[in-house]
C-alpha cells in the first residue's frame, strides 16, 4: 500500500534519511521508534507528501505519491503533525469539521452524513461537551483530543500521527492506543511516533527502530524487542520480560 525506496531526504545540505527503504505493512499498526533526531518525524512527513524526497520515490497503491491531486490523497491519507496551529476564535467542532474538507463540494458545505461523522468523532475522543468551546481556552490535552477528532472525522484508509501522547495523561493516551487499535480494527492502516517502548510494543503490530536516518530493525516487537537492541540504538541497559498482562515485550531499565 505505502512503499519508501531508496529515498533521501534533508533540509538544505544535511541528510536526515539517507537511501532509506520501508514498506508499511496494510491494515497493521506501524510504529515509529528511534533516538531524538534520527528522522522518524522526517519519515512520516515523507510518507504523507508533506516533504518531498530530494531523491528516492514513495508510492502509494502502487502509484507515486506525487502523482496524486492533493484532495485525493487527503481522503486516503492523514496526518496528525506535532507542532499544530489554529485559527484564532474557532471552536472544537469547527476544528474537528475540517476533517470533512476532502469531502465537501465547491460550495463548502457539510452534509447530514459529515456532520454525523463529525458528531461520532466527538463522541469517540471526549470532546463532544466541548464543541462549542473556544480550541484557546482547553488545556492541552483538551486540545490534543479534539485535533485527534478531527483526523477520525476525515477517516481516511491511512492515518499518521506524530507523538500524539504529547500532553496526554496517563489515563488519556491508554484511551487513545484504545482509539488506534480500534481504527486498525476497522481496517485503517495507521502510522504512529512513539517515544514509549512499552506502549509501541503494546498496543503495535510492527516496529520500524530507526538511528542515525537509517532503519536499525524493523518487524514484530516480540521479534524485534531486545535488550541489544536497546542498548545499541538508546544506549540504555535494560531487560525485556513478557507484560504480565500482555504478554507483550516489556523494558525494564537497569
Amino acid at each position: 500500500m505505502l512503499n519508501a525506496m531508496n529515498i533521501t531526504v534533508g533540509y538544505g545540505d544535511r541528510a536526515i534519511l539517507k537511501n532509506l527503504s520501508v514498506s508499511i505493512p496494510e491494515g497493521k499498526v506501524t510504529a515509529l521508534i528511534g533516538p531524538n533526531g534520527c528522522g522518524k518525524s522526517t519519515l512520516l512527513k515523507t510518507l504523507s507528501r508533506v516533504i518531498t524526497p530530494s531523491s528516492g520515490l514513495v508510492q502509494f497503491n502502487g502509484r507515486p505519491l506525487n502523482k496524486w491531486v492533493s484532495k485525493a490523497i487527503a481522503q486516503h491519507i492523514s496526518l496528525l503533525p506535532q507542532n499544530l496551529h489554529h485559527p484564532e476564535g474557532i471552536t472544537v467542532r469547527q476544528l474537528v469539521e475540517y476533517g470533512r474538507t476532502p469531502y465537501v463540494s465547491h460550495w463548502g458545505r457539510l452534509t447530514q452524513a459529515d456532520q454525523h461523522v463529525v458528531e461520532q468523532a466527538m463522541v469517540r475522543t471526549g470532546v463532544d461537551e466541548l464543541q462549542h468551546t473556544l480550541l484557546d481556552n482547553l488545556s492541552g490535552g483538551q486540545r490534543q483530543r479534539a485535533w485527534i477528532a478531527m483526523i477520525l472525522a476525515q477517516d481516511t484508509e491511512v492515518v499518521m500521527l506524530d507523538e500524539p501522547t504529547t500532553f496526554l495523561d496517563l489515563s488519556h493516551q491508554i484511551e487513545l492506543m484504545h482509539i488506534i487499535r480500534d481504527m486498525q480494527a476497522t481496517g485503517k492502516t495507521v502510522v504512529v511516533v512513539l517515544h514509549d517502548l512499552n506502549q509501541a510494543a503494546r498496543y503495535c503490530d510492527h516496529l520500524v527502530v530507526l538511528k542515525g536516518g537509517a532503519i536499525e530493525a524493523e518487524g514484530e516487537p516480540e521479534v524485534i524487542m531486545t535488550h541489544q537492541l536497546l542498548d545499541d540504538v538508546f544506549s540504555v541497559k535494560a531487560r525485556v520480560v513478557a507484560d504480565p498482562v500482555s504478554g507483550t515485550p516489556l523494558c525494564v531499565p537497569l
